[in-house]
């Protein structure tokens, strides 16, 4: 296998989740027992991944710090190392602040939002996929419309005799008047969401990018270097997720997740 890397970007403040990240960054706290990190690193390890680049805070470094080494005896053969991001100026960024560790290599994206619950692993699939096409891939969802304000939307062409499609557009967090131009009348959507595998190529783009980007929060989101990539002629692969994702981004969907994991687990 290629790719042996697991970039987690966890240097947001949960500002959505306040009180619960006044004192604990939001990929620590609890869901169902356990942090909702260790979801993403259960999958990570169970997909064949022995090497996770957390991209911190640096005010959050004690923290994680603490929690790998309760950690390192679950995940013994896992090489955590910290990337450091000061401000969250977007998960491009992120992604950028990762890098500087990885020696032009392709890697797996996971963000701890988004627990994934199914049957096959979807960071395994993606690497599979990958391991077949050389190209870029993100894990879907088909949602209905009137959600995807909240996500990234993409419009799709299928591959014919694959489970795949190719992505043609991504617009993060779109307008009514996008997500007309992207749907059409259609009830649901296709989102991006939360596990990618990305190239060298989808950095080079950050790096142009970035210093265009305004410095601002979320000023440079990783669609951007996905939407130079397609415009410049390359190919993105989607991949639609099987299974029941619990969006804990929010403390709403977080009670839902406790909820749905108590009553799967009891």
């Amino acid at each position: 296998m290629d790719i042996t890397t697991l970039v987690l970007p966890v240097a947001g403040l949960g500002k959505r989740l306040l009180p619960l990240t006044e004192h604990t960054p939001k990929a620590l706290l609890a869901v169902g027992g356990k942090p909702c990190i260790e979801y993403v690193l259960e999958e990570g390890w169970a997909a064949g991944i022995r090497d996770a680049v957390l991209v911190i805070n640096p005010s959050q470094q004690a923290h994680f710090e603490k929690y790998i080494a309760r950690a390192q005896a679950k995940f013994p053969e896992m090489n955590f190392r910290f990337a450091f991001q000061e401000q969250a100026f977007g998960s491009g960024e992120a992604i950028l602040e990762a890098a500087r560790l990885l020696e032009g290599k392709p890697f797996t994206v996971r963000f701890c939002d988004d627990i994934l619950i199914a049957e096959e692993n979807a960071l395994r699939s993606l690497l599979d996929f990958f391991e077949e096409y050389r190209a870029p891939m993100i894990l879907l969802e088909r949602v209905p419309r009137e959600v995807v304000a909240r996500y990234g939307i993409v419009a799709t062409a299928p591959v014919p005799g694959t489970p795949l499609v190719k992505i043609t557009r991504l617009v993060e967090k779109p307008n009514p008047a996008e997500v007309d131009d992207v749907v059409g009348d259609n009830a649901f959507a296709l989102i991006s969401i939360s596990a990618y595998v990305f190239t060298p190529r989808i950095v080079e783009h950050l790096r142009s990018a970035q210093h265009d980007a305004p410095k601002v929060i979320d000023g440079l989101q990783w669609t951007v270097g996905a939407e130079m990539e397609i415009a410049s002629g390359g190919t993105i692969y989607g991949y639609e997720f099987k299974g029941t994702r619990l969006d804990c981004g929010t403390l709403a969907g977080m009670e839902e997740a406790e909820r749905y994991l108590e009553r799967k687990y009891k």
